[in-house]
């Protein structure tokens, strides 16, 4: 039988001290946690502080969430950096999951050639982050360019799958109006990694009226 191992998000904490929010998720009874890519910015080059910060509260980081635009050419090697920079950070410590949103989807539609150029972009992170030990997961998003049902066919289709994999998360699956349950037997050889909340289309301003 599988083991499964859970942590718990710190984005519900919003704007709080991070502090704060580990100190709430080592109450609740947990012993992972994941936060934003943006906290290397506070902890490059200050790992055991931050590592013991977390052992103080018996947690672990589980993984850290990054990504953004990366289909555009004029920010695409900005994106790739940063990426591998927190692939980076994890390594140091002792973490192994990335996690890359796919950026804001526009409005009016994406051509072929942004899943093309996205696709490139998550190829070259994915295998930067896998030589060191860093397993990097695509998150299908509300509002993110990959967003419907067909678009993550379309960038599975895409990418080299022995190195990028799919984070994944029901919720915004079915907010997209897709089947949770399908796309994750589509894709459980490549799932590595999951979001669980609730989500209730009735109470959803976006999608009950």
């Amino acid at each position: 039988m599988a083991t499964f191992r859970s942590s718990c998000h710190q984005i519900t904490w919003r704007t709080a001290p991070l502090v704060e929010a580990l100190d709430d998720i080592h109450e609740f009874g947990y012993r992972g946690v994941e936060t934003f890519g943006t906290v290397i910015k506070d902890f490059a080059g200050r790992e055991d502080e931050f590592k013991q910060m977390l052992s103080e509260r018996d947690l672990r980081l589980s993984a850290l969430y990054g990504g953004g635009v990366m289909h555009d050419p004029a920010t695409r090697s900005a994106a790739v950096e940063e990426s591998l920079e927190i692939a980076r950070f994890l390594k140091r410590m002792g973490a192994d999951q990335l996690v890359l949103g796919t950026g804001r989807r526009d409005p009016g539609g994406h051509p072929a050639e942004d899943y093309q150029r996205l696709a490139e972009t998550l190829n070259e992170i994915a295998r930067g982050a896998l030589e060191l030990g860093v397993a990097t997961g695509i998150h299908p998003h509300w509002g993110n360019i990959v967003q419907e049902r067909d678009e993550i066919t379309r960038i599975f289709d895409l990418v080299d799958t022995d190195v990028v994999k799919l984070a994944f998360d029901p919720a915004h699956v079915a907010k997209a109006g897709a089947d949770p349950v399908e796309v994750a037997e589509a894709y459980k050889d490549i799932l590595v990694y999951l979001h669980i909340k609730d989500y209730v289309p009735a109470l959803d301003p976006e999608r009950s009226g």
